[in-house]
């Protein structure tokens, strides 16, 4: 709402001016002030990181707490929300290859008579990446809190997420 309102005032400004300069740098302040108010901010983007964080490293939802009677249930508790860096194309095609690597190099798990191994689908990322690899493509966040544990008490859970607004995607590690 702030940035309509100032839009609106230096329309105004502009053409109460009749200095060619004033107005240049007038409609060179609009411009600038458009293109910030439709960037997405840091602090969107952390929030929905930190619910992607929640989502993925939490033990047990409400839900799951009052379907099995557990009265000690409480809700994620959020310690610590820090936005770490600014990913280019070519910082996030490299947190991609790190992560196919690591997938690669991890060993199969054995159930019974299945075995199987977990992986992280970010070709779709990499490929987004390549074709961005000098813009902001993405943003790094570390998050840590204090979730619910099945086994009568809380544990301490941390995590770097790492979001692309574009595709609303992410790649999560978690820090065991």
């Amino acid at each position: 709402m702030d940035v309509v309102v100032a839009a609106f005032l230096l329309t105004l400004l502009y053409n109460r001016i009749k200095s060619n300069n004033m107005k240049n740098l007038i409609c060179t302040l609009l411009i600038l002030i458009l293109f910030v108010a439709c960037m997405p901010s840091i602090d969107t983007q952390m929030d929905k990181a930190e619910t992607i964080f929640i989502e993925e490293v939490q033990y047990m939802t409400k839900e799951d707490a009052l379907s099995k009677e557990i009265s000690y249930y409480k809700e994620p508790e959020i310690t610590t929300r820090i936005h770490k860096r600014s990913l280019t194309g070519k910082d996030l095609i490299h947190e991609c290859n790190r992560v196919i690597e690591e997938d690669d190099n991890k060993e199969y798990t054995h159930f019974g008579p299945t075995t199987f191994k977990s992986v992280r689908r970010v070709g779709d990322i990499k490929d987004f990446a390549i074709k961005h690899p000098d813009d902001i493509v993405a943003e790094e966040f570390y998050f840590m809190g204090t979730f619910t544990h099945y086994n009568n008490g809380y544990d301490s859970r941390k995590a770097t997420v790492i979001y692309v607004q574009e595709l609303d995607r992410y790649i999560i590690d978690q820090i065991y």
